[in-house]
């Protein structure tokens, strides 16, 4: 499995990932000027799934028809360490750690829309 984080992800998120040692880039690679289009276009061409906490990413991928591998959007606030390693797990648990699909991921539950 292989992830981008957009700038949005909590920094805890970030490192629970990380410390399973899935392999994880930040969009913040690319500077503070960034598009979300820029980035979801870099992580499509790392093969990476796109993880963010903003809801941009939607219109991009289904409005405008922008190409990806997959996004995870995470729909609460992450507020400690031990509920950002369970979202981390609730991430790596999904099918095929989200390829494939625009999945999100509330407080309760999770949608999953296939990319066409």
């Amino acid at each position: 499995m292989k992830f981008c984080t957009d700038h949005s992800v909590h920094g805890a998120l970030v490192r629970a990932l990380e410390m399973t040692g899935v392999d994880t880039v930040s969009a913040r690679l690319l500077g503070p000027r960034a598009t979300d289009a820029d980035i979801l276009a870099f992580a499509s061409r790392q093969d990476r799934v796109l993880i963010a906490q903003d809801a941009d990413f939607g219109a991009l991928v289904f409005l405008e028809g922008q190409v990806c591998v997959g996004v995870v959007s995470i729909r609460f606030r992450i507020r400690s360490a031990t509920q950002a390693a369970d979202t981390a797990r609730r991430i790596l648990a999904l099918p095929q750690g989200g390829r494939g699909a625009f999945t999100t991921l509330d407080a309760a539950g999770k949608r999953r829309r296939p990319l066409l």
